[in-house]
């Protein structure tokens, strides 16, 4: 058995949209099997996430700031520090509120981070990698639900990455 570390600390942040930096923490490249680690930090007025689910629970930690998140109808408003635990398939969104940036580490129950967003075609998520991953860090696929068997569709371009 070999062990696996990541030095996060040389990791690239990405502008995942405008107001919101990202970098992964472990994920498939890395040889992670189950779970993906990622962080976060939305500045204040920028746009959260859109609704959308996975086939996996996640857990975001909120590290720092004040957020508003959705689950399966349900909104609270949160302060950290302060943990959401979100059961798989359930429809969510979140967002920065306040003065002050949102910082989150989100543990995800699979090794790429799938989301099925609500606005997009059935069965089509965007799948994440880590940043300079060959191929596109971000793609539009198309899951068959039974098999889950990926088809990609085509990579999603993102503004250029920002330095730590």
């Amino acid at each position: 058995m070999s062990v696996n570390a990541v030095e996060v600390g040389q990791r690239a942040w990405e502008t995942w949209r405008p107001g919101v930096r990202s970098r992964s923490w472990s994920g498939e490249i890395d040889g992670a099997r189950q779970i993906r680690v990622g962080e976060q930090i939305f500045e204040p007025g920028s746009i959260g996430v859109p609704p959308h689910w996975h086939y996996y629970e996640e857990h975001i930690l909120l590290l720092s700031g004040k957020m508003r998140i959705d689950v399966a109808g349900t909104t609270r408003e949160l302060e950290a520090p302060a943990c959401v635990i979100i059961p798989a398939g359930a429809v969510h969104s979140f967002s920065c509120i306040g003065n002050t940036p949102m910082h989150i580490l989100g543990a995800l129950g699979a090794p790429i981070h799938e989301s099925f967003f609500v606005d997009m075609d059935e069965n089509e998520a965007v799948r994440e990698y880590e940043a300079d991953y060959p191929g596109g860090a971000r793609r539009r696929v198309r899951v068959d639900p039974v098999t889950r068997q990926v088809e990609h569709l085509g990579e999603i371009q993102a503004p250029a990455s920002s330095p730590a």
